[in-house]
């Protein structure tokens, strides 16, 4: 409730002419096989996004952005960018993400990066309604993140399994990498600061 009146202090000062809405969530399904791994700066709230075709039953597309990311252009773009096979438009990792999740979850040992690349899920404009008829959190869900744990990012891309469509890196611009993939800065339109290490700590 403290966070709910602080959100409304600062869109009344700063953004007075938006409209916030806030969602209850529950992650209780989640937080034993969660916690039972040290996450460092990802706290088990981050799992609800796993839950939004149930949360949100009545919208069919949505534009999800980190709150570690930050809107330095116009968006209206990537509205109208195709999602891919699995319902997930996001831009690929720079890094052999899934790789290291390997010791987590045994199962991803037949996971290769030259059989499917992984992606960042900070920014992802996702078409809920595949997520639905794929059975996205009845099965997936269910199983590698009730189950066995396994952090949202992971889970997202166990799903689409690369078959994700590619995200303009312009629409999330990975901080902290070389430039040969990073865009010009005068061409960013969103500024994601996808590790641990963040402006303001």
């Amino acid at each position: 409730s403290k966070q709910r009146c602080l959100l409304r202090q600062m869109v009344l000062k700063l953004l007075p002419n938006t409209k916030v809405y806030t969602i209850p969530t529950n992650v209780a399904q989640f937080e034993k096989s969660y916690n039972n791994r040290k996450r460092g700066h990802i706290s088990v709230a981050t799992q609800s996004r796993l839950l939004l075709p149930s949360i949100l039953p009545c919208v069919g597309k949505l534009l999800w952005i980190d709150l570690d990311a930050f809107i330095v252009g116009p968006i209206r773009k990537a509205w109208n960018e195709p999602t891919g096979k699995c319902g997930i438009t996001a831009r690929s990792s720079v890094v052999h993400y899934m790789s290291h999740y390997k010791k987590y979850h045994p199962t991803l040992a037949s996971w290769h990066e030259h059989y499917g690349k992984s992606f960042n899920a900070g920014v992802m404009i996702i078409d809920l309604q595949r997520l639905r008829e794929n059975k996205f959190e009845e099965t997936i869900v269910s199983y590698w993140a009730s189950h066995l744990g396994a952090n949202d990012q992971v889970t997202f891309n166990v799903a689409c399994n690369s078959t994700h469509a590619e995200l303009d890196p312009r629409l999330n611009v990975f901080q902290g990498v070389s430039d040969t993939n990073t865009p010009n800065r005068s061409e960013w339109i969103i500024a994601h600061f996808q590790s641990s290490k963040k402006p303001w700590s």
